[in-house]
């Protein structure tokens, strides 16, 4: 019994990890929110709603595939950045450390993202000459 004990109390410290935590959580919010706006995407250009760039806004048929594109995108993302938190797991960090890497690793991913979705817009744009 007191070996179930240890495990657990040892799990819950490493689940405590702020690298685990950062990107666990933000690649699960990225996967439903990518989930959410592939199955709802904003039916007309807002400001509140949606993938919002100058390009993404400049008229409806770019929107509409904008919308569906960085959804698709976005639930990728999400699923790097939860591959990306298991080696929180197995990591003995600092705090600080952690959270910056987390952070870090964030940042890069949510640039890599919208450069990924504005390149292909771009191309998409191009091409249906719209």
């Amino acid at each position: 019994m007191g070996f179930f004990i240890f495990v657990i109390f040892n799990t819950m410290e490493v689940l405590f990890n702020p690298l685990f935590i950062t990107l666990g959580s933000c690649g699960v919010i990225f996967i439903v929110m990518g989930y959410f706006m592939s199955k709802n995407p904003p039916k007309e250009i807002n400001g509140l709603y949606g993938y919002r760039t100058p390009r993404s806004m400049k008229n409806q048929k770019i929107w509409d595939y904008s919308q569906v594109y960085s959804a698709e995108v976005m639930m990728k993302y999400g699923g790097y950045f939860l591959l990306l938190c298991l080696p929180g797991y197995f990591m003995d960090l600092s705090p600080e450390i952690a959270t910056g890497a987390g952070l870090i690793v964030l940042l890069i991913g949510v640039a890599f993202m919208i450069f990924q979705v504005e390149t292909q817009l771009k191309k998409w744009e191009s091409k249906n000459k719209v």
